[in-house]
């Protein structure tokens, strides 16, 4: 039996015998599995772009029976390179291909696949995506006016290239301009000749509303016409300037500013006053000159005005230099004035140094300067210095380096000579340098109206060392607004004062003590100026007296009682310079005392009583009790309490009244048995006592500290 099977499928065959009687048991054959044969080539083919990344390839596959295909085989071309695979699917009829990218072609082909092999291939055509943008364009204009740009392109696939116009001076985009063709330049014939235009490109394939167009470049620099340039822009002096006319020059400075971007080839300078004028030429890119005024013929204390104009690279077709220089600029006004000069009369120098450099070493080998271990005279003025006048004719003679005013007295007189031809003094600053440069002193001094700066520097504003070099320095500064300065170096060699002595007088009745100094005028030294005395306790110092003169009464209403403190003294001469003595002090009592009133001038007291308490404690301090720890954590603000219980034995009922009395004025100081004074509130407990008619009673004083100033 020969039965025609179709390739590609499998079969199975059964056998039966029969006769009149029946039909007998079957008998099968095995699978019989006829091979296919292969596929034929799918029809159709075509590709159909969605975006630059991603295009759907379809096809029409063949269904002949025995050659059905099991798959289906992609390929890719890239802007007509080899083939590669890059997809093997089922057997279905399309696939998308998300591979692609911008600035390129494409081209696939697909084949149907069996166990028998592979069809022939079926070919789309070919699809482009957007072409990659041309560079950033860059151009210049041409003698005519027109202007040329040029830029970079390397896309593929160009069938045309847009340029588009932009007139920066009035915001507007002229039509694109299209070039057909891969282009990388462009001439503009239609440029305005005297606008500012920046240009932009992109690249294109295909034609119309299906066309596919890059992204526009950006914008190029600006292209600016040929011309000459805009007025230029002046820059110092500053308007209404006033400039020096002392034997220099005035600097004048302006900016070019070219409409074409060339640099300056040269300029001129006008400068006019009242019904003349002058005209400074300068060659070259510098925008800057110097103006000889003097030279100019420029009286002083006029107003000048002037002005600049500059020229670029362009040049007009037959036309003279100055028809190719801008504009003349905007004038601006300066005024020629004469600076001011000063000069000291007092202090006068009295000699020359001849090696500053030595100077400081010199007066750094006389000690410490104002203390009592200063030796008077520590430099010599014959060895070390020359003096201005070394013949004693009463004419000053030049001498050769650091001029020097010696200073042995104080206050110290100041005199200085001002000159001002184009103004008047409007301030004189007087500023005090030491030997390293540091300011250590400065004041304003004011005019005598002769022409001449009048003023005085004593020992309470600015104290000198003794043996130590300074620096003078007067800086005027005229209505003109010109300033000049003059400097003197000044020496010191004062005197020490006379020695002075405290006579202490003890008032235990009302707890203070009465302060006398006391000047050893038989004794050497300089007139003393002013006494000042400290009270010392412990390590504690507190100014309780200044600028006492000889023989003055100060009483110490504040001194401990019974305590061992002392008293510093403090003697000063004119010029600053002091000595300085410790003086014992003791006020021994049998009562504390509590001082209130206006001006604490009123007295409370009481016998002393052995009993006395004080309660200290922290006002601000808190305790918290935090999980996991066994100890409580402290937090403390710093506040402090001090309140004491003070027993009395009152004497008096006037003792008892002015306890009483100190309660109602809040505000009181209280001096203690022990030797503590303070700022405090008073509460009073008193019990009469009348069984003693030679003692008034007790009286038990609450005392609270508060906040208060050095006592």
């Amino acid at each position: 039996y020969v039965y025609d099977a179709v390739p590609g499928h499998t079969y199975k065959f059964r056998v039966e015998a029969h006769n009149d009687k029946g039909f007998s048991s079957p008998v099968y054959s095995g699978d019989i599995k006829i091979a296919p044969l292969k596929p034929l080539a799918p029809s159709d083919a075509e590709a159909d772009r969605v975006s630059d990344g991603s295009h759907i390839v379809s096809w029409r596959r063949d269904v002949t029976a025995g050659r059905g295909a099991t798959a289906m085989v992609v390929q890719r071309s890239t802007d007509g390179g080899a083939w590669s695979l890059v997809a093997e699917v089922g057997a279905v009829d399309s696939w998308t291909d998300n591979g692609t990218a911008a600035n390129h072609s494409y081209r696939w082909r697909v084949c149907a696949r069996n166990s028998a092999g592979d069809s022939p291939f079926a070919l789309t055509g070919t699809a482009v995506t957007t072409p990659a943008a041309p560079g950033t364009p860059s151009g210049d204009r041409l003698g005519d006016g027109t202007a040329t740009i040029r830029f970079s392109n390397t896309a593929r696939n160009v069938t045309a290239v847009e340029v588009q116009r932009y007139d920066a001076d009035y915001g507007e985009w002229a039509d694109p301009v299209s070039l057909a063709g891969l282009q990388a330049s462009y001439h503009d014939a239609a440029a305005p000749v005297d606008a500012v235009l920046q240009y932009r490109a992109r690249n294109v394939h295909g034609e119309g509303t299906g066309a596919l167009r890059s992204a526009w470049t950006a914008l190029s620099l600006r292209i600016v016409p040929k011309g000459r340039p805009k007025a230029p822009l002046l820059l110092s002096p500053e308007a209404r300037a006033v400039v020096r006319d002392d034997g220099t020059s005035v600097e004048v400075s302006w900016r070019h500013n070219p409409v074409d971007g060339s640099a300056q080839t040269a300029a001129q300078v006008r400068v006019a006053w009242g019904s003349a004028s002058r005209t400074v030429a300068v060659s070259g890119p510098a925008a800057s000159c110097r103006l000889d005024l003097a030279a100019l013929g420029v009286p002083l204390n006029t107003q000048v005005s002037w002005s600049v104009r500059t020229r670029g690279a362009y040049r007009a077709a037959a036309a003279p230099d100055d028809d190719n220089m801008s504009p003349w600029s905007e004038a601006r006004a300066m005024t020629v004035c004469r600076a001011p000069s000063v000069a000291f009369v007092l202090p006068g120098a009295s000699g020359y140094f001849g090696d500053p450099s030595e100077l400081d070493g010199i007066l750094a080998g006389g000690g410490e300067g104002g203390t009592e271990e200063v030796e008077e005279g520590d430099f010599d003025q014959d060895e070390d210095f020359v003096p201005a006048d070394p013949d004693g004719s009463g004419e000053e003679e030049p001498g050769e380096g650091l001029p020097y005013a010696l200073v042995a007295d104080f206050p110290l007189a100041l005199l200085l000579d001002y000159t001002d031809e184009s103004g008047a003094l409007a301030q004189c600053t007087l500023s005090v340098a030491d030997a390293t440069g540091a300011g250590v002193y400065s004041c304003d001094l004011d005019a005598d109206g002769a022409g001449q700066i009048a003023g005085e520097l004593n020992r309470r504003q600015w104290a000198p060392e003794n043996n130590a070099h300074y620096t003078l320095t007067a800086t005027v500064r005229s209505t003109t607004s010109l300033t000049a300065q003059a400097s003197i170096d000044i020496l010191t060699d004062f005197d020490l004062p006379k020695r002075a002595s405290l006579e202490i007088v003890a008032d235990r009745e009302r707890g203070w003590l009465s302060l006398t100094p006391q000047v050893a005028d038989y004794q050497d030294g300089a007139d003393v100026d002013g006494i000042d005395i400290w009270r010392v306790t412990g390590s504690d110092q507190v100014l309780i007296a200044s600028d006492l003169a000889d023989g003055e009464v100060f009483t110490d209403r504040f001194a401990p009682l019974n305590t061992e403190f002392a008293y510093r003294t403090a003697v000063y001469s004119r010029a600053g310079t002091y000595r300085t003595v410790d003086h014992p002090g003791s006020l021994k009592t049998p009562y504390a005392f509590v001082y209130y009133g206006e001006g604490l001038e009123r007295v409370a007291r009481g016998m002393h009583s052995p009993t006395e308490s004080a309660a200290l404690s922290r006002t601000r301090r808190r305790y918290e009790e935090y999980a996991g720890r066994p100890w409580p954590v402290l937090y403390d603000g710093g506040g402090r309490s001090e309140e004491r219980t003070i027993g009395f034995n009152v004497k008096t009922a006037e003792e008892a009244a002015c306890l009483a009395e100190a309660m109602d004025w809040g505000r009181c100081v209280c001096k203690t048995l022990t030797g503590s004074v303070f700022w405090c509130t008073v509460d009073i407990d008193l019990d009469a006592d009348l069984r003693y008619p030679t003692r008034w009673g007790t009286a038990s004083a609450k005392v609270k500290r508060i906040d208060g100033g050095a006592l």
